[in-house]
């Protein structure tokens, strides 16, 4: 997923793009923005079962945090939890 952004042309600006206001998104670039926004949530979800089960140390759920801070905390971001933390 953090590969398709660096590399498929155009992901890194629709990224960009839901960061600064995932509302204003055309439908098509709101799909593609709420998968990539999943997959990254998806990721903390895991990091956080693994630590549960003692495959990893806490240490690496910071630095999970420490990297979604920034995009859950930007207006997209806000907008896009707000829109899918229950589902």
């Amino acid at each position: 997923m953090h590969l398709s952004i660096a590399t498929v042309l155009g992901m890194a600006d629709l990224f960009n793009r839901g960061l600064r206001d995932f509302d204003a998104l055309c439908d098509e670039d709101h799909t593609k923005f709420a998968f990539l926004m999943g997959e990254l949530m998806n990721t903390v979800f895991v990091t956080h079962e693994e630590i549960e089960a003692g495959i990893l140390d806490r240490s690496d759920m910071r630095r999970n945090h420490e990297g979604m801070r920034p995009l859950l905390s930007s207006p997209g971001g806000r907008s896009w939890w707000a829109r899918y933390r229950s589902a």
